[in-house]
């Protein structure tokens, strides 16, 4: 049996975060870089797990893992998602 509409409540699916930077100085890239950190919950047995997807069409460039992970918390934090040991 199905429950009726009005028993329904919003659940997150999806928050979508676009960072954009200069280029590398060694021409690797695009002039300008865009990375895209999207935070996903799998439907519809929305459990409160979620996985990222990262992605950029021109490239990103990080001098070290801890920037990249700093991005990726600011965006777990901003979709209101805890992180995990």
């Amino acid at each position: 049996m199905t429950k009726p509409l009005y028993d329904y409540k919003p659940t997150f699916c999806r928050a979508t975060f676009e960072f954009t930077q200069d280029g590398n100085t060694l021409g690797s890239t695009a002039d300008f870089e865009n990375l895209g950190i999207f935070v996903e919950t799998q439907l519809p047995n929305n459990d409160g797990d979620v996985f990222l997807v990262l992605k950029s069409d021109t490239g990103w460039s990080f001098d070290n893992i801890g920037e990249l992970t700093k991005l990726v918390n600011q965006c777990l934090l901003g979709a209101g998602v805890e992180e995990k040991p």
